[in-house]
């Protein structure tokens, strides 16, 4: 066997190699981040909800309809937390018409701390 067929193949796999890594690391950061977005998504839906007048079966209030996905139509893959409904942003960031009324940014910002810490030993974990 020649020395150029070998370091050839050798730099393919070194190539390959690197490509495999380079998933493992993006999916690792991918699932920490989903982590910390559902301990978010949690602690919303636990936030007090005032009883509407509203009573038809089917009904599901705001805070309740957050939730985490991901978007894989987009290059790699996307962590997204956000309203299952339209008014969700609305609501948070408030309109010409009204104030804003937020709850997304404030409860992240009460509890940022737990959040990250969650996502890096998630982190170190899967480093293991």
């Amino acid at each position: 066997m020649s020395d150029d067929k070998f370091l050839g193949g050798v730099n393919d796999l070194e190539s390959e190699l690197a490509a495999i890594l380079v998933a493992t690391e993006e999916t690792k950061v991918d699932n920490a981040l989903e982590m910390g977005a559902r301990l978010l998504a949690i602690d919303i839906k636990k936030l007090p909800k005032p009883r509407s007048q509203i009573s038809k079966s089917g009904y599901t209030h705001l805070l309740d309809s957050v939730d985490v996905w991901r978007d894989e139509l987009k290059a790699g893959s996307k962590v997204r937390l956000g309203w299952r409904k339209y008014y969700g942003p609305i609501l948070e960031h408030g309109s010409y018409k009204m104030g804003s009324q937020p709850h997304l940014k404030p409860t992240w910002e009460r509890n940022k701390a737990k959040y990250q810490k969650e996502m890096i030993e998630n982190l170190k974990l899967g480093g293991n």
